[in-house]
C-alpha cells in the first residue's frame, strides 16, 4: 500500500508540474536542432481538447523507488508540436514529493533511468553521441559518463545484482529497406513500421561483449 501512494504522489506532483503555462503556437522557422524541448504552454480555446493541447501535458514514464525508499527517479517527456519530436529529461525528488529536481537538461533523449551500486548513481540511455547507449552518473546528476560503445542503438538493460556485469538488448535489421528493395526510389521515405523477428541479448562485462541472437518461430 505504501508503494501505491508513493506512486501516486509521483504521478500527481508530474500532472502539476507539467500544468505551467507557456505558448504552444510558435513558428516552425524558428527551433534548430540544438534547442532543448522542455515544459510547453496549455492553452484551451473555445473549450476544445485538441491534440495540440493533450501534447502539451508532459508524460511521465519509468518511475524508480531508490533502494532505500528515501528518493524518486523518474522520466518525464515533452512534445513539440513546431518541431514534430519530443525530448525526455531525468528527475528525482523526495518520496514525499518535495525537492524536485532536474538531473538532465540537453538537447538528446535520456531514458530508462535505473538506481545502481546502491543508490550512489543512476544508469540511464542516452543519444547523446549519435546511437542510444548506456551512461552512468551519479544521484545528484553530476560525474556523467558513456558507458557502453556497441554498433547500434541499445533499446534496454539491466544491471546484475552486485553491479559488476550488464545484460542489454537491440535490435537487429534482418529484412532490407524500402530504398534497398526499390533503388528507383531512392528519395522515399516510407518504413516498415513492424517490429523486427530477431532480438540481439547481448552481454557486457569490463573485459569483452558478446551477443546472442534468438529467432522467434
Amino acid at each position: 500500500m505504501k508503494g501505491k501512494s508513493i506512486i501516486m504522489s509521483v504521478l500527481l506532483t508530474g500532472a502539476l508540474f507539467s500544468c505551467t503555462p507557456v505558448n504552444l503556437k510558435q513558428e516552425k522557422n524558428n527551433y534548430n536542432d540544438n534547442e532543448i524541448i522542455g515544459k510547453s504552454t496549455v492553452k484551451i480555446e473555445n473549450g476544445l481538447l485538441t491534440p495540440e493541447v493533450l501534447y502539451g501535458f508532459a508524460r511521465i514514464d519509468d518511475v524508480k523507488v531508490s533502494p532505500d525508499n528515501s528518493k524518486i527517479l523518474y522520466q518525464v517527456t515533452y512534445v513539440s508540436v513546431g518541431q514534430n519530436k519530443t525530448n525526455s529529461e531525468l528527475f528525482i525528488m523526495n518520496a514525499d514529493g518535495s525537492d524536485k529536481k532536474q538531473l538532465t537538461t540537453t538537447s538528446y533523449r535520456e531514458s530508462n533511468p535505473e538506481w545502481i551500486d546502491k543508490g550512489n548513481r543512476i544508469a540511464f540511455l542516452s543519444n547523446e553521441n549519435d546511437s542510444t547507449q548506456i551512461w552512468t552518473m551519479d544521484a545528484d546528476g553530476a560525474n556523467k559518463q558513456q558507458l557502453t560503445g556497441v554498433d547500434g542503438d541499445i533499446d534496454g538493460f539491466s544491471f546484475s545484482p552486485d553491479g559488476s556485469k550488464v545484460l542489454f538488448f537491440k535490435g537487429v535489421k534482418v529484412k532490407e529497406s524500402t530504398q534497398e528493395r526499390y533503388p528507383d526510389l531512392d528519395k522515399t521515405s516510407g518504413k516498415n513500421y513492424r517490429r523486427p523477428d530477431v532480438q540481439t541479448l547481448g552481454y557486457l562485462d569490463r573485459e569483452r561483449a558478446t551477443s546472442v541472437c534468438r529467432r522467434s518461430e
